[in-house]
Formats: structure tokens, sequence, C-alpha cells
């Protein structure tokens, strides 16, 4: 095999593995309702079956660093796919709801370890900007994924039923798989830092303990988490606000996707021109109006469609550019322990996510009008991390 086309796997396994918290949610959206249905589920407990999926995500990143800077990032990842696998298959043959939420608890546990043995990858073989624009740049490209996947979610609801969502949940595990059985190890430090419960509890100390770091945590997990709330809750805004059928849920969700590419590729250009402050700056700007945009959408008397997809595609475009360089920016904070700092800010981001993905299941009232006011609570937590950042640069100066 050439050197091209095993650079060309390389990255296509990389867009895989960042992707896969994004296609375990994304696919299987427009089902809910389907679940309720089949597995005769209320509206809150078919909704647990994502926020169980945050949760499990969220736990397994606190060891999956440490555990591949000690073990290797391969071998990590061999072992997660494996587990995700067996996880798709109880989802598969779940006949009852509390089935679908231990296989979906798993499912998140190892799809933990996609981001963070990704940005951990790119952390062992890039530096400083450089490291930000290939995380920029997959940003952008993975972002096709969940272009795709509510479209083909809601596909697959003409021809089936929401199991069909999991048969290609599994499909993709074993794409996955296969690609990374060609890639080289990267991880500086195997045989270090040996993973025990008292050193990864250090590390996450260490982690907490640094300003910046924090500061970048609270700016990229919130404002993912202000994008997070509308995946949650999308399947119903079209359904019950808009009267939509759910099986063309994919092209309502649709541009916030484009606009979270757009924001990723953007900023990866404009960091050659602009420093990183002053792109989290504008990116939380964008945020901030999106969410002021969406709020206004959800006290008014009558909610428009349109506006709601504008509002949600300049968050989208906000978050797009924010999250990359808030992941790096924050992992750059250590050099040895870059799996354990990447594990530190994902548990972080997505323990946020699951946060408001409860909150949108259990809070009652209109679904629009929960969703704004949310989505306004997280941007502003967003710029307060930004101000973290401010704060300590000028003190370092």
């Amino acid at each position: 095999m050439s050197a091209g086309s095993r650079a060309t796997i390389e990255r296509a396994t990389l867009i895989a593995l960042v992707s896969f918290a994004a296609i375990s949610t994304d696919l299987y959206l427009a089902a809910i309702p389907d679940i309720m249905a089949d597995l005769q589920a209320s509206r809150a407990d078919a909704q647990l079956t994502l926020s169980v999926f945050m949760v499990g995500f969220a736990i397994g990143q606190i060891f999956i660093g440490s555990f591949s800077d000690y073990f290797g990032r391969i071998r990590v990842i061999k072992t997660s796919l494996g587990v995700y696998i067996v996880a798709s298959l109880i989802c598969l043959l779940a006949s009852a709801v509390e089935v679908l939420w231990v296989g979906r608890l798993l499912q998140g546990m190892a799809a933990a370890s996609g981001p963070v043995i990704a940005r951990a990858m790119v952390r062992d073989r890039y530096q400083g900007g450089e490291a930000v624009r290939v995380m920029s740049s997959l940003a952008a490209a993975m972002s096709v994924v969940p272009l795709v996947a509510p479209v083909l979610g809601g596909w697959l609801l003409y021809i089936g039923n929401w199991r069909g969502e999991f048969v290609l949940l599994l499909g993709f595990a074993l794409f996955t798989w296969s690609g990374v059985r060609g890639m080289p190890e990267t991880s500086p430090a195997i045989g270090l830092h040996k993973p025990d419960i008292s050193a990864i509890a250090r590390q996450m100390a260490m982690c907490f303990g640094d300003r910046c770091f924090m500061g970048f945590v609270v700016c990229g997990g919130a404002g993912f988490a202000t994008l997070f709330v509308w995946i949650t809750s999308s399947a119903f805004v079209i359904t019950d606000t808009f009267g939509l059928p759910a099986t063309q849920f994919g092209y309502f969700y649709a541009p916030g996707v484009v606009g979270y590419a757009l924001g990723a590729h953007s900023g990866s250009r404009m960091l050659k021109r602009c420093s990183t402050l002053q792109l989290l700056k504008f990116s939380v700007i964008v945020l901030l109006c999106g969410a002021v945009m969406m709020q206004l959408q959800a006290d008014g008397s009558a909610a428009h469609a349109g506006g709601v997809l504008i509002a949600t595609a300049l968050m989208a475009v906000g978050v797009g550019m924010l999250l990359p360089l808030c992941q790096m920016g924050a992992i750059s904070r250590f050099d040895t322990y870059a799996g354990a700092a990447s594990s530190t800010f994902g548990f972080s981001q997505t323990l946020l996510c699951a946060l408001v993905s409860v909150s949108v299941a259990q809070i009652k009232g209109e679904t629009l009008a929960v969703m704004g006011s949310l989505m306004l609570v997280t941007a502003v937590l967003s710029a307060c991390g930004l101000v973290l950042l401010v704060r300590d640069q000028n003190q370092r100066k």
C-alpha cells in the first residue's frame, strides 16, 4: 500500500473516531418516537436512552485517556470497539426500554475512546497552532457524518423500524476497527504512568486545578452543551411544534450540521490571521447571538420554523469555531499527560451534555420554550469561560 493510501485511510479512521458520539446519537434521533411506541415507554424514558449514553460517555472518558497513555492508543481503541459491538447487539435485540438503557450505557462508555484517543493522537503528532488546524479540519470533515446520519435514520423508518439504526451503528464500529488495525502507535508514555484510580484522580485534579484549562473546559463544554440542547429536543420540536413527520427529521436537522461544518472550516482558516483568544471572542459572540435569537422565537406567540433553523445554524457556526480551539487549548496545557487531559476535557463536556439532556426530558413545558431557555443559559456559561481565559491571559502579561 502506498504512503498516500495509508495517509487517506488513517485520516478517514481519525474522522470515524471523532465521529463516534455524533453518529451514536444523531442516527437514531428520528426514531425516538418509534422507540416509545414499540417498547411502550414514556417520552422521558425514551429520551433517557440519549441521557444514559452521555453518562456512559462521560464515565468512559475518565479512564480512557490514562489507559491509552500507559497501554497505547491502538490497544485501547481496539478493546473499546469490541465492547461497542457487543453493546450494539444488546440494543438491537432489546425487548424493553430498560435493556436498551443498559446497551446505550455500554455503548457510551466504549464510544468515549474514539474522540479521546483521536485528540490525543493529534496532540502526539502536532504542536500549537498546527494541532488546532488539524483538529479543526477533522471537525469539518466529520461534520458530514451528523449531516448524513439523521437523514439516513429518517429514511430507515420508511423501510423498517428503530432497530435498523443499531444495525448501521454495528457496521460503523466494524468499519472503524478495520481502519484502526493499520494505524501506528503514537503514545510517548507507554508503560510510564500506571493507570490506577488514585493516579487518575490526581491527574484530573491537576487539570481542574489549572485555571486556563478550566477556562477552555467551561467555554468549550458549555458551548457544545448549547448545541446538544438542540440535539436532544429537535425530534419533538419538529413533531410537536411544527407538525412535521419524523421521516423529515434529517432535513430539519441539516442546517445546524452545515453551520457547525462552516464554523469549523472557517475557524481553521481564520486562525492563520488571528490569535486563539481573538477567534474565541468572535465565536462566543456568534453563539450568544444565535441563542438570543432562539429565545426570541421561543417567547414569540407564533414560532417560525425558518427562524428556529437560522438561530440553530448561527449557534452551530459559533460552536464549530470554538470547540476545536478549546479542545486543543486545554490538552496543550500538558505534555506527557495529553491522554488524561483529553479525558478530563471530554468528561466535563459530556457531563454538561448529559445534564442538559436530562433537563430537557424532566422540565415541564412547551418543548421550544424549554429548549430556548436552556440554550441561552448554556451560551452565557460559555461566555463566562471566555472571561476566565481573558483574565488568565491578562494576569500573565
